[in-house]
């Protein structure tokens, strides 16, 4: 029963000993961890481990049994030499340089590490003894290392106690109080075992508490160093792996060891090496044990979970701090941020309905092959209740596919009311995979992302409907001072019409003025009529429509603004297709359509050395096409959609009305109005209306 108790002991304490191993070999706690820490767990680990193969052993015979035996000896003899020499460094250390974690290298601690240089004395005495039992395998040299026990132990304690005041740390002196009495109880048990106990029934039990104190040491370090970080993480790991290392005794003892003697007896062979490939074929069967070696291996390779809890809470910080910026500048800055923070090759972020060309994925050439695997992905994850899926543990042969096609590692779901779209994860800087609280903080994460896009839609949505509700504002506005600048302009008008009437009648036809008062006349008709339609701007009046020609307008119009092109030096090219084509509209509405358009091509060409406008007109697909082209700094891109919109303009003098009217006739005419910058610089208008007819038959205007 004893022997039993004994092996399960040393196998738990071996688990111990790894869980605190694997702790401190973390990258996020090596900074929290002195090397003589690191070196102490790492002694009592390879004590424990190896007494506990040392004792399944036991009863085992053969060259191969021999062979492991003395390997087993030959770890604790390194074991047992290095635990007092790395606690005599960790004293010496402390009350040198204190608390520091790291502090200057000093050569003079490798001194204390020169009793190693025995242990290959030791091996070839224990190879040659043949002995099984380390005790009495090494008996010529207890005396000696009793002695330096002892004194090396003494020393520690009294160092430690020494120190308690000195440390400037939380609880830093009941600490070190505390492992000063603990390291004489300890020697004092050490001593005990070796003069006393000897020989005697008691020493099985004072032999197991003495290869298990060593782990009332390291606790109580690495609990101090590491308290805030260490008791969940060994409540869940020594429990789960103490509970597994229990039932694999039990069928040992109870099954395997059994049948095994049986079968070696009769057949002289070790089956420890079978044992071992059941083991090993175990976990790589049973689905949840290879789950947990797996998650195990990865949070011990992967980048520390705190550190990415870390990142993850700063990126969430800052992305509150950046709620109000635009959708797109979110969108950039959470894939860079996360990119860096988490180390991703990259992080790119797809919105349903975006186009695949904003993604730029790395090492993915974009095309429809892109944009399937998209879809197919966002399929994938509509239809199950998972947020996120890992390439690595992912079934679906389909969804394998178009991950690679994407150079796609990891992928979350981003679902929040109005959001719906895809994060791409690529490749970790280190090639390691994320485990599964690693996983849990990105989704998290990138929920709270999915919120701010969509509380940042409805913020913009507010926005936009507010900026209408002033445009509208200001429309009824100059709705009221249209209807006073009218009743002011009209009677200035009528009066300038008619002495200009009374003039052309007094010039007559053949005068060479006539027709300049004509024109004056006609213009001051073609301002009345715009008086009365800005009077009726929020309603506007109908129109009486006639069959008119495109390109007498044109000209006539040409006639006035050539004056304009000639002061701003601007060159004027002609190139008039139509003909006799008709449209079906007013002169007024045509006329003011050509003039605003034409007149900003003029002022737009000023500004720029040689400056030209190009007017042409032609029938094509059924319509009438008039387009106006200048070689100005053009419009920006930005301002191309919202340029027919009131109150909208590229002129520092502008007004933004004049597009804005002109663009309202053309759909009062059924037509179309476009513009989009020319590659050699500068802007064309179209401006494109129903074709009528040819002006045979038709009464001329």
């Amino acid at each position: 029963m004893i022997e039993s108790l004994e092996l399960f002991l040393l196998g738990f304490a071996t688990v111990v000993d790894t869980v605190l191993l694997l702790i401190l070999l973390e990258r996020g706690n090596q900074s929290l961890v002195a090397i003589w820490l690191k070196l102490l767990i790492f002694s009592a680990w390879l004590t424990h481990s190896a007494s506990f193969l040392h004792g399944l052993q036991a009863g085992t015979e053969g060259a191969m049994a021999l062979r492991l035996d003395q390997c087993c000896m030959g770890a604790m003899a390194l074991g047992l030499l290095l635990m007092p020499i790395s606690m005599l460094h960790a004293a010496l250390r402390l009350n040198h340089t204190g608390a520091i974690v790291k502090p200057k290298r000093d050569l003079r601690y490798l001194a204390l590490y020169l009793p190693l240089l025995g242990l290959p004395a030791i091996l070839i005495s224990l190879t040659q003894s043949g002995e099984r039992d380390f005790l009495t395998a090494v008996e010529p040299i207890i005396p000696f290392y009793m002695t330096g026990f002892l004194l090396g132990n003494s020393l520690s304690a009294f160092l430690f106690y020494r120190v308690r005041n000195r440390i400037q740390a939380p609880a830093a002196s009941n600490f070190f109080q505390q492992l000063s009495l603990l390291m004489i109880g300890l020697t004092l048990l050490g001593l005990g075992f070796a003069i006393f106990c000897r020989g005697t029934p008691w020493e099985r039990t004072v032999r197991l508490m003495v290869q298990l104190s060593p782990l009332l040491t390291i606790s109580l370090f690495v609990w101090y160093a590491l308290r805030r970080r260490l008791l969940p993480l060994v409540i869940e790991r020594t429990l789960v792996y103490g509970a597994l290392l229990t039932i694999v005794l039990l069928i040992h003892e109870l099954f395997v060891s059994p049948v095994a003697d049986r079968v070696g007896q009769r057949t002289h062979f070790d089956f420890v090496w079978i044992e071992a490939g059941l083991i090993l074929a175990g976990i790589l069967a049973w689905k949840p044990l290879r789950g947990r070696v797996l998650e195990g291996l990865r949070y011990l390779l992967s980048n520390n979970i705190f550190e990415t809890r870390n990142a993850v809470r700063r990126i969430s910080i800052e992305m509150s701090k950046r709620a109000t910026h635009s959708t797109d500048e979110l969108r950039v800055w959470m894939e860079g941020i996360v990119q860096k923070e988490i180390g991703l090759e990259f992080v790119r972020i797809w919105l349903v309905g975006e186009p695949t060309t904003k993604m730029a994925i790395p090492s993915v050439t974009d095309g429809p092959e892109i944009q399937s695997a998209l879809n197919q992905l966002h399929h994938r994850l509509r239809s199950t209740t998972a947020t996120d899926i890992d390439r690595s543990q992912e079934t679906d042969p389909s969804t394998i596919d178009a991950m690679v096609a994407l150079n796609s590692m990891n992928l979350f779901r981003l679902r929040f009311e109005s959001i719906d779209g895809l994060a791409l994860l690529g490749n970790r800087n280190r090639s390691d995979r994320f485990n599964d609280e690693q996983v849990s903080s990105l989704s998290l994460l990138f929920d709270q992302f999915a919120v701010t896009l969509h509380n940042r839609w409805q913020e913009q949505q507010r926005m936009q409907a507010e900026r209408k509700s002033m445009q509208q504002e200001k429309l009824s506005v100059l709705g009221l001072m249209a209807g006073s600048m009218a009743h002011e302009l009209r009677n200035p008008l009528s009066s300038i019409r008619t002495i200009a009437t009374l003039l052309h009648e007094d010039l007559g036809t053949n005068h060479p003025h006539a027709r300049d008062v004509g024109m004056i006349i006609e213009e001051i008709d073609r301002l009345t009529q715009s008086t009365q339609r800005l009077l009726d701007y929020s309603r506007p009046a109908e129109v009486q429509k006639r069959a008119i020609s495109p390109d007498r307008i044109l000209e006539r119009l040409m006639h006035i603004l050539s004056q304009l092109a000639r002061q701003y030096n601007v060159s004027l090219d002609i190139q008039l297709s139509c003909g006799g084509a008709m449209i079906e509209a007013s002169d007024a509405s045509v006329s003011e359509i050509l003039f605003n358009i034409i007149r900003n091509a003029i002022e737009a060409a000023r500004d720029v050395p040689n400056g030209s406008v190009t007017i042409r007109s032609e029938i094509r697909l059924g319509e009438v096409a008039i387009s106006v082209i200048d070689n100005g700094k053009g419009i920006d891109p930005e301002l191309q959609d919202s340029l027919f919109l009131p109150f909208v303009t590229a002129k520092l003098d502008g007004t933004g009305l004049g597009l804005y009217v002109a663009a309202e006739r053309v759909r009062e005419l059924r037509g179309t109005i476009t513009c989009r910058s020319q590659d050699s610089g500068g802007t064309l208008f179209e401006v494109r209306l129903p074709f009528r007819g040819s002006m045979e038959s038709q009464p001329e205007a």
